[in-house]
């Protein structure tokens, strides 16, 4: 190895692997901390408890040396047991990223630091900064090393005291965790509050927020008789569009004690909305932090999917109060242990107060589009990952959405009440510690009396499984025979084990067989199953994977007829959803690959079946009127090709738009006379589902290409009084070249061009617009002063959704490419969580054409040569050489 391979390597940020893990050597049981807070030059002043652990793996002799975690703090002043401790005198070293503290006295002291810190520039939104005039923290998962210096690891817990220090003009509102337990007030105008939390909690879990801030309160009384304080804090003015999301948290905490019997366990619980942050919310200990976006909402600014998006996020952070506070995650790896459990609890809750099978295809999309595609790329890797450079570059959609479903998957084989039983003894077991996923599983063994040890593969396995299934019936002795196979078992792999839940439809009556003896669910635990059913008097269908009961690829024979007759006839409505999906893209793909249209004709009329059906669910109707993305299709082919199925899919757009428009004009028709009988804006699945099939007909009118829909579509517009069907009409005109479209557009920024949180919804709708002038208006739009790139939801709004168009940001000239390399770049310097959260866009590049491959290969390379952040070193290294 030449002198300057080494060099590069020695730069190389380092892997960490999950078999390396070790018990930390000292433990903070205790930990008081102090701020005196200033822009520029804050003063963190810490009193650590800090003791041995009898647990960790110690050398003879002296007592080792300790080793906090520290990036950026300016160390002013260091002591133990009250002494001062000297750099010079070799008490410890400090580098960029460690403090070592060489000379341990016993293995129980006390240590006192005093450090400074400017929140003012830290860009990166980790640790404490400012968002606009407020003071907050963004901890997880490693951010107070930002802070202070600590043993920055989840597996750390202590009990924390917090007094705050701040000009009370400025900043009369002082957050922490816990209860507050003092409040003085001090000369020059200063002030201090003082929390207390009774509960050990890990350092990412802290929480400070300092500022002039609106407030609304409501309280909540538990099941046992304890009144909660509940507060939601916010930007002055902004305290009405917060009202929804108070009763989501009420909801959420009847929920959760009717569900799993957890009740909320402090005296209060605070709820502060930020417009600068990196992610959806935090769940700090009795304080979270929300991005603004998924706190504030009203009929005219907010759309019912951002109702929806609120009410589950709120949902979400409240159960990570035992779901991930009250037990939490040994190490990062874990990092599904409280996801994928707390995800799969916020989806329940979100069926339980809406419509099931809406929320499940909502799910299943989400799941289908984003972790089918990341399981199919570079940065693929099991719900508990092996290893990591980044490890904010895993809290990904795998860990999340995988995690949930792998959850589901165990409430599938061991029965909702065995459970309901698990999670009981899991708090039993593990409360007030930091655990990791056998600790789960094994809970649930405990209580369900089941074997799951073979289950836990699930846990170590990339990528989605794919299962093929064969099926015959056999008329002379009236069986039914159902053969399966896991098809992507490598050499030595052993096979998963994977719940089918599977249902026998009549082909003569077009229902379900209902014959107790019957498995709801088929066990998949071998490379190969043969499932017998006996006494089958006539031919059947089966449902295959019912309410998607596992996270896999089915491939089977079913024909076009057998897919229109699930369409139709399927009483698992998931089933009956994701058949007319299949069904649509088998034609979309005979159509690109074939020129064949043979099958329209048959579509259509299954199709239209779905468009007169008055007895199905509004909702559900407007899911399954909706094509599937082109992502979705394309990424079945090999190469992906964008253009080719975006093609189709307009063509199949077009000839339904004029072939049902005096179906969908009357459609409209109805659901706008039924939302105005209905009153004013309401949030009911009723007027939801009314709105979605409104403006799913208006989608196909507007694509017919007739002036009249345009008009009819710019009426909506303007007409509107609720943001959903002002934002659906505008999106709907954005696709299209008319004299609506700029005036839309202008309006729409006129009126709203003071409220950040609307405008990123108006660049949003301009990115997302299939026109091939995408690009140079998303360029254009950069420079608009709605766009800030220091703001993650503006760069969400512009930069993220204009890589989701796949169509545009995929154009064969590569000047989308180009575009986005350099907002990485810019992106790194400052914020590299959201520069990683971009530059993941070019992971696919290896399943397009040659050519895109070379034009992306070359921002790639381009990229790697230049100092990256670790985020974005990863993924750009890890997609060089996939």
């Amino acid at each position: 190895m030449s002198k300057k391979q080494e060099q590069k390597q020695t730069n190389e940020p380092k892997e960490i692997h999950l078999k390396d893990y070790t018990p930390p050597t000292y433990l903070v049981p205790k930990i008081d901390l102090c701020f005196e807070l200033e822009d520029e030059n804050t003063l963190v002043h810490s009193r650590q408890l800090v003791v041995l652990n009898e647990k960790a793996k110690k050398s003879s002799g002296k007592l080792p040396a300790m080793v906090l975690n520290g990036e950026g703090p300016k160390l002013l002043k260091l002591s133990i047991n009250g002494k001062r401790l000297h750099q010079d005198k070799g008490d410890y070293t400090l580098d960029e990223r460690l403090l070592t503290i060489k000379k341990i006295p016993g293995k129980k002291f006390v240590l006192e630091m005093l450090v400074e810190i400017n929140p003012l520039a830290n860009k990166a939104l980790e640790g404490l900064y400012k968002s606009q005039t407020i003071f907050c923290t963004q901890n997880e998962p490693e951010g107070m090393r930002r802070i202070s210096y600590f043993v920055d690891r989840p597996d750390v817990m202590g009990k924390y005291t917090t007094r705050i220090i701040a000009d009370k003009k400025k900043f009369p509102v002082l957050l922490s965790n816990g209860n507050e337990v003092a409040s003085v007030e001090l000369p020059g105008n200063r002030h201090s509050v003082t929390w207390q939390d009774p509960f050990p909690k890990p350092g990412y879990l802290f929480a400070l927020v300092a500022g002039d801030l609106g407030v609304i309160r409501d309280t909540f009384v538990t099941v046992s008789g304890r009144k909660i304080d509940l507060r939601i804090y916010c930007d002055l003015g902004d305290e009405k569009r917060c009202y929804h999301a108070m009763e989501s948290l009420k909801r959420s905490m009847k929920w959760d004690e009717e569900s799993f019997g957890l009740e909320y366990d402090l005296d209060i619980y605070m709820i502060v909305a930020v417009s600068s942050f990196n992610m959806g919310a935090m769940e700090n200990k009795g304080l979270n932090i929300f991005n603004s976006a998924l706190v504030l909402a009203n009929p005219e600014t907010a759309t019912d999917a951002d109702y929806e998006s609120i009410e589950a996020v709120v949902a979400h952070e409240y159960f990570h109060n035992w779901t991930g506070n009250r037990v939490t995650c040994r190490d990062w790896f874990q990092l599904t242990l409280k996801e994928g459990l707390t995800v799969f609890r916020d989806q329940e809750f979100s069926s339980d107060m809406g419509s099931r099978s809406v929320q499940r295809i909502g799910d299943v999309r989400t799941l289908r589009t984003h972790q089918f595609a990341e399981d199919a790329g570079p940065m693929a890797h099991p719900i508990r990952p092996e290893s990591y450079i980044e490890i904010n570059n895993f809290y990904t959609a795998t860990v999340y959405n995988k995690g949930s479903e792998i959850i589901r998957m165990v409430e599938t084989i061991i029965g909702k009440e065995n459970f309901k039983r698990g999670i009981s003894k899991y708090f039993e077991l593990y409360d007030g510690r930091a655990v990791t996923t056998e600790d789960f599983i094994h809970a649930m063994e405990l209580a369900s009396g089941h074997d799951l040890t073979s289950f836990k593969r699930w846990y170590s396995r990339a990528h989605t499984p794919e299962i093929e299934v064969r099926y015959r019936y056999e008329e002379n002795s009236e069986r039914f025979i159902l053969e399966t196979k896991q098809l992507d078992l490598k050499k030595g792999m052993a096979p998963l084990t994977i719940p089918l839940k599977v249902g026998l439809i009549s082909r003569e009556s077009g229902r379900d067989l209902n014959d107790q003896k019957m498995p709801e669910v088929l066990l998949l635990d071998q490379e190969k199953n043969t499932f017998v059913y006996n006494d089958i008097k006539s031919a059947v269908v089966p449902s295959l994977n019912r309410s998607f009961s596992a996270p896999v690829k089915i491939f089977t024979n079913y024909s076009f007829d057998d897919l229109m007759f699930l369409m139709a006839n399927d009483a698992d409505d998931f089933n009956r959803w994701d058949a007319g999906q299949v069904l649509a893209s088998v034609l979309l793909k005979e159509m690109h690959l074939q020129g064949k249209r043979d099958a329209l004709p048959k579509f259509q009329d299954a199709f239209g079946k779905i468009l007169h059906d008055s007895k199905i669910d509004l909702s559900f109707k407007a899911y399954a009127l909706s094509l599937p993305s082109v992502s979705l299709v394309a990424e079945e082919l090999n190469p992906y090709d964008y253009d080719g199925i975006f093609t189709v899919r307009e063509e199949l757009i077009y000839k339904l738009s004029h072939h049902f428009k005096a179906d969908f004009f009357e459609s409209y028709s109805q659901m706008e006379h039924k939302l105005k009988m209905r009153g004013g804006y309401a949030i009911d699945q009723q007027s939801i589902g009314a709105r979605a099939l409104k403006n799913m007909c208006l989608h196909y009118l507007v694509a017919s290409g007739e002036q009249e829909m345009m008009a009819l579509a710019y009426k909506q517009f303007a007409s509107a009084t609720n943001m959903t069907d002002k934002l659906s009409a505008m999106v709907e005109l954005v696709q299209v070249e008319s004299e609506y479209t700029q005036r839309a557009l202008h309006e729409f920024a006129q009126a709203w061009q003071g409220d950040q949180l609307v405008m990123n919804k108006w660049l949003m709708a301009q990115a997302s617009s299939k026109l091939k002038s995408t690009l140079s208006k998303v360029q254009a739009l950069k420079s608009h002063p709605s766009f800030n790139i220091m703001v993650p939801n503006c760069v969400r709004a512009l930069v993220r959704t204009f890589t989701y168009n796949v169509v545009r940001f995929h154009s064969i000239d590569g000047k989308g490419y180009e575009f986005v390399s350099d907002i990485v770049r810019e992106l790194d310097r400052s914020n590299p969580q959201m520069a990683a959260g971009i530059v993941s866009a070019f992971n696919k590049w290896k399943q397009l054409d040659q050519l895109r491959q070379g034009l992306i290969k070359k921002h790639l390379l381009s990229l790697a040569k230049e100092k990256l952040s670790k985020n974005v070193f990863e993924i750009v290294h890890k997609a060089i050489n996939y």
